[in-house]
């Protein structure tokens, strides 16, 4: 009878000790649109400045900041906010400060922060159609032993020159020192020297994939951390002029 007991025992250990060691997904962000949305963007005439009205949807607490020399912000119905910019020049050229048309909408409780680059010698005068804003996106979380991995997962993005989506993370190494690694869809692997720590890669089936493993005990033994962690979708014009009054942006979520 005891030795039966000790075998049941021992059977309940390694029931245990398995189902510890199983996979473990969390929903870090569910698939779906963006809550930064860019609705629209027009060009007004001025003798002497850039002057652009602007129309946005986030979550009420939606933050704003713009490197020009103006920004005015004012919320309507429906969560609606119409942003008023004054650019410090006209057009863009070899002296035009590259920081002083970009504008920063940011969300804390949502994660996300879009930040959107007026081309300042756009042809057009207004805008409305933004292909990031049909992208879907959802980041799963899944433990499984040592390793944490992180999967994002893109549908409906426009697929065309300019388009980027990637996970970048930078590792910090005791005394001094990092190293930003990222998965883009020219590059299948990172860096091979961070390969110890973290390993980012693509891959493409029916859907984009994107994914993001962290060797757990590696950062633990040698003190190495990590910051700066996200998932991104951007793009930027691979053209200095262009129809597009925003010619650059992309979209970030802090993991």
């Amino acid at each position: 009878m005891m030795e039966a007991n000790h075998i049941f025992i021992q059977l309940l250990v390694i029931v245990v000790l398995t189902a510890n060691h199983k996979s473990r997904a969390e929903i870090v962000r569910r698939l779906g649109k963006r809550a930064l949305q860019i609705l629209a963007i027009n060009e007004s005439l001025d003798a002497h400045d850039g002057v652009y009205n602007g129309a946005f949807n986030g979550p009420a607490d939606t933050e704003f900041e713009f490197t020009g020399r103006s920004i005015e912000v004012n919320k309507g119905e429906n969560n609606v906010f119409s942003a008023l910019m004054t650019t410090r020049e006209k057009s863009f050229n070899a002296n035009s400060p590259y920081g002083s048309r970009m504008l920063t909408i940011k969300s804390n409780p949502t994660k996300e922060t879009l930040s959107v680059f007026i081309d300042l010698n756009s042809k057009s005068r207004t805008q409305t159609t933004f292909p990031i804003n049909n992208c879907l996106i959802g980041i799963e979380k899944l433990e499984n032993g040592n390793q944490t991995q992180y999967k994002a997962t893109v549908k409906n993005c426009a697929v065309e020159d300019g388009f980027e989506k990637y996970f970048m993370l930078t590792l910090k190494f005791k005394p001094w020192g990092s190293s930003t690694i990222h998965s883009t869809e020219e590059l299948n692997v990172q860096n091979i020297e961070d390969f110890k720590y973290a390993k980012t890669y693509y891959t493409s089936d029916d859907i984009d994939t994107f994914n993001t493993i962290l060797n757990n005990p590696a950062l633990e033994a040698d003190g190495v951390t990590t910051s700066d962690f996200q998932f991104q979708v951007s793009y930027w014009n691979p053209s200095r002029v262009g129809d597009d009054i925003v010619a650059n942006y992309y979209w970030k979520y802090n993991i």
